[in-house]
């Protein structure tokens, strides 16, 4: 029997969460709130129905694997690969299980980015594309339609309205290619993969490096008492995560959420990969994505955020973990990802393809609609918008801010029965 066969016996058990269910607008999509919009993100956590303690979800990687095989048991299956190591866990593991079932290999399918700077990832996609012998990839060329305020992203705002996550629009081209199939993305996968608090201490305990100011500074950002460990917190918090377009207020709130969020993260890795698909943006964004994705009859996938596997990579993680990214990538996926690919460091950012030249047209004309003046400052977010790497919080700003100036609604009236 084939593990395709056996699959019919497996009982995907989906997250439970309630409070997502009872924040969704009647239209069935979760609405930001306005110091949501204007933050460009949603913070805090749900509360999800624990896994039964007495269910075994079985070895991660087979339980990662049985995620996988159910996105390629409805073809066409597309991924979405832009090269960077979730991305490439992915692709890596679904050739390797379509081939072992006889199964129709999944399409790669990459918005192509060459030559734009940090989005440009195509030395690491040809490098797995060769590895791998895929000759079914789908490159898209998507200069200035990954803009959010580019066609596409104009088409989710006319029919949709403001919806997380401001750049949901750029699977349109990818949605298409899985008609009537499935549709895996790696959204997930820095919130399973990432380290974590105790990280420090299990390369510390691992390697016996030689004491530093460094490695102590880490020791106490995570190892320190609560009351220590909050000051450190908040004053990392606003140095790495600057919102200089909101108004102190909103601002000193949104710190206060953030710094509350990052407080909160458990010390135990296992505890801590458990929590992580809590995030009320992760929950939010997938909520939103099924349902434009399910009007075109696409089913989609997020292997790192499947229940099963979660539970079984924090069993398998238990206190201490990895000590960094590579460590924990190579323990799942290092017999299928080149070395290098396990190896790299640094990721792909897309705010200079995702706030082109369409948004900063927009922005010099603007005349500040749809600036809740309370939480923004119209002229620090036009001069944001009109640098060459744009914050990546202010895009749904950016969709407010079009819709307001064209006389559209954030949530557009639904059709009467």
């Amino acid at each position: 029997m084939t593990h395709a066969q056996e699959l019919g016996t497996v009982v995907p058990q989906s997250w439970e969460d309630v409070a997502l269910r009872r924040a969704l607008a009647p239209d069935g999509f979760y609405r930001m709130t306005p110091f949501e919009v204007a933050a460009g993100w949603i913070p805090g956590f749900d509360e999800l129905t624990p896994w039964p303690v007495e269910v075994d979800p079985g070895p991660a990687r087979e339980a990662f694997e049985r995620a996988v095989l159910r996105a390629l048991l409805r073809p066409p299956c597309v991924i979405a690969f832009s090269g960077g190591r979730d991305s490439s866990a992915i692709l890596a593991v679904a050739v390797h299980v379509a081939d072992r079932e006889g199964l129709p290999r999944p399409i790669a399918a990459t918005h192509d980015f060459t030559g734009r700077g940090n989005a440009d990832e195509t030395r690491w996609q040809e490098l797995l594309i060769k590895d791998l012998g895929i000759t079914d990839w789908v490159r898209i060329p998507d200069t200035g339609s990954f803009d959010v305020l580019g066609e596409r992203a104009l088409n989710v705002l006319r029919t949709h309205g403001l919806v997380w996550p401001p750049l949901g629009h750029s699977h349109a081209p990818l949605w298409e290619l899985a008609r009537g199939g499935s549709f895996m993305t790696g959204e997930g996968g820095d919130e399973v993969m990432m380290e974590r608090r105790v990280s420090v201490f299990t390369g510390t305990w691992q390697r016996r490096p030689r004491p530093s100011r460094r490695l102590l500074t880490a020791m106490l950002d995570n190892g320190a008492p609560r009351p220590v460990r909050r000051v450190r917190t908040r004053r990392f918090v606003e140095s790495h995560d600057q919102h200089p377009w909101m108004l102190p207020g909103p601002r000193e709130e949104y710190y206060r959420q953030l710094t509350t969020d990052r407080l909160n993260e458990p010390f135990r890795w296992s505890d801590s990969v458990r929590r992580a698909p809590a995030r009320r943006a992760v929950l939010r964004y997938l909520s939103n994505v099924n349902k434009v994705a399910g009007a075109l009859d696409v089913e989609c996938h997020y292997p790192f955020l499947d229940r099963a596997f979660c539970e079984a990579w924090a069993r398998e993680c238990g206190t201490w973990g990895f000590a960094t990214r590579r460590e924990s990538t190579d323990k799942l996926f290092g017999d299928v990802l080149h070395a290098e690919v396990v190896a790299r460091r640094g990721k792909a950012a897309f705010n200079e393809v995702a706030v082109d030249e369409l948004s900063r047209d927009f922005a010099r004309a603007w005349s500040g609609a749809g600036a809740d003046p309370d939480l923004v400052d119209v002229e620090v977010l036009r001069r944001i918008w009109l640098e060459p790497d744009a914050y990546a919080s202010t895009m749904s700003m950016l969709h407010a801010a079009w819709l307001a100036e064209n006389g559209l609604p954030q949530v557009p009236e639904q059709p009467q029965p």
